[in-house]
């Protein structure tokens, strides 16, 4: 089984979102983090095999820990889902380590395509 985290600090979007990340095939979500600290002890204990990530956290650069946790967990797959969908940070992100980036406003299903496709891999 593939171990899934999720960082998302809406209260809104969470629940939605673990409801259908835990759907996938294959995929145990281990746990969700609401900030870039929380993540960082939950990365250490859990050791997951993808993380999908907001950028748009209260303590910190989502998008420079992506670089950090690349170095933690060096097989894992980083999955970006945000409403920040310009190019610069995209790139910025890609860049750091992150190997896809959704839109928060589309559809959910290439982002859920991307975790089926991790947990296939397996």
């Amino acid at each position: 089984m593939l171990k899934l985290m999720l960082l998302e600090d809406s209260r809104l979007v969470r629940p939605r979102l673990l409801a259908e990340l835990s759907l996938v095939e294959g995929v145990t979500v281990v746990a969700s983090a609401e900030s870039i600290a929380e993540c960082d002890v939950l990365i250490k204990e859990l050791v997951p095999d993808v993380l999908v990530m907001d950028l748009s956290l209260p303590d910190g650069d989502a998008a420079a820990s992506i670089a950090r946790w690349r170095l933690q967990l060096p097989t894992a797959t980083i999955l970006v889902h945000t409403n920040d969908v310009s190019e610069a940070t995209r790139s910025r992100c890609l860049k750091a380590g992150a190997m896809g980036y959704f839109d928060k406003s589309a559809d959910l299903a290439p982002l859920l395509m991307a975790v089926a496709d991790c947990a296939a891999a397996l």
